[in-house]
């Protein structure tokens, strides 16, 4: 109950109705202490209502800009994650597996297609051979047997044509007239004068950039060729090699002179 006009009232006063702030019928309350005193309050309230006031929006407004530090923050770090699985993906490796039909002990040699890549293993008694680690790409599958020759297949590695594990399979069945004796199977399957001429240290050199080509590692098998040819400037394999990497690195002119001193 409030006080207003001598008597109870239900509705609360409103402080424009008397000066005081409160109707004279609070006197015996108080009455115009009690007003005044009311009215004090309020004056001398209002700056610090306003001090709140404005450390309430000063308050907004840092928790605003913390909210949008966080959310930049937060990009930025999605933004970090999506490039590098981005990159991962790119860098992907697969592994390739396969079998020859009829089964039967090869050498078996994958060749990138368009970049430089080189990798060599045996087929066991059951014609099933194995690399690992080949980024996507096109691959020439190579499969010499003793006394048949060469033959090719060409092999596209990648999201397309591998498992949910990377594992791309081939069954490789070839006839007896895809086999053919090329100049490299020759060289591999007889000893002329000028390989008996290279030095062993070139020989190893030749070895390791083959071993670095099957890492990936470019740079440092073009060094290892080149030191080879160096040693030996005979070396037409070492020649090959690098007249291949040169034409796969877009090195034309290089390209030709190297295939040009493997002759």
């Amino acid at each position: 109950m409030y006080c207003r006009d001598g008597g109870l009232s239900a509705r609360p006063p409103n402080p424009r109705e008397t000066p005081g702030g409160l109707s004279s019928g609070c006197a015996g309350l108080g009455g115009a202490g009690v007003g005044q005193e009311y009215e004090g309050k309020q004056e001398e309230s209002s700056p610090e209502t306003l001090g709140v006031t404005q450390g309430n929006a000063s308050g907004c407004s840092m928790a605003t800009g913390m909210a949008l530090q966080s959310k930049r923050r937060m990009f930025r770090f999605l933004l970090v994650m999506m490039l590098a699985a981005a990159a991962f993906a790119g860098d992907a490796l697969y592994e390739l597996s396969g079998r020859l039909v009829p089964e039967e002990r090869a050498l078996v040699l994958v060749f990138g297609a368009t970049a430089p890549f080189e990798a060599e293993t045996e087929s066991d008694d059951n014609g099933r051979f194995r690399f690992r680690n080949l980024r996507a790409g096109a691959y020439t599958i190579a499969v010499r047997i003793p006394g048949r020759g060469e033959a090719r297949q060409t092999a596209e590695i990648g999201p397309g044509t591998a498992d949910s594990s990377r594992r791309v399979f081939l069954t490789l069945q070839f006839k007896e007239s895809d086999f053919v004796f090329n100049d490299m199977v020759r060289r591999r399957n007889s000893v002329s004068t000028k390989q008996l001429a290279i030095p062993e240290k070139a020989m190893r050199e030749y070895q390791e950039a083959r071993k670095d080509l099957e890492k990936h590692d470019v740079e440092s098998a073009v060094k290892r060729l080149e030191h080879a040819v160096e040693l030996a400037p005979q070396f037409a394999d070492a020649w090959n090699n690098l007249g291949t990497i040169a034409y796969q690195t877009q090195q034309y002119d290089r390209a030709e002179k190297c295939f040009r001193a493997a002759l």
